[in-house]
């Protein structure tokens, strides 16, 4: 895993804040050699751009990776289990992992993926 103090601050400053919040967004990369790549961003409503967040490279793509990824950033930044939008690709390890770590997060689809699975 990959994270920096002031990404994890980000995250609480930008995506825990119920006044004023952003998406934590969460993709993950396919075919990285034997690997996936797991990336964060946190998208504010705000006058501020996407903010690169933690990132995490691992071997299997399940929920339980992703229920790890979500208590570690919690264990580097307790704040972070109040994330309110938890930005998704609809993936089910993704949203089920996730989903345990940061409870009162909604899942929100990413536009494409909506319009994609309506088309």
């Amino acid at each position: 895993m990959l994270a920096s103090d002031f990404q994890l601050q980000g995250i609480v400053e930008n995506c825990c804040n119920p006044e004023c919040f952003g998406v934590f967004c969460v993709y993950t990369t396919f075919n990285v050699g034997e690997f996936y790549l797991t990336i964060t961003t946190g998208i504010t409503t705000g006058k501020h751009p996407k903010i690169p967040g933690p990132a995490m490279l691992h071997v299997h793509q399940d929920e339980n990776e992703f229920y790890y990824f979500g208590q570690t950033l919690i264990e580097f930044e307790k704040d972070i289990d109040g994330i309110i939008a938890l930005g998704a690709d609809r993936e089910k390890a993704i949203v089920d992992g996730l989903g345990r770590s940061f409870p009162i997060a909604t899942v929100l689809a990413c536009t494409k993926h909506v319009e994609k699975n309506c088309a």
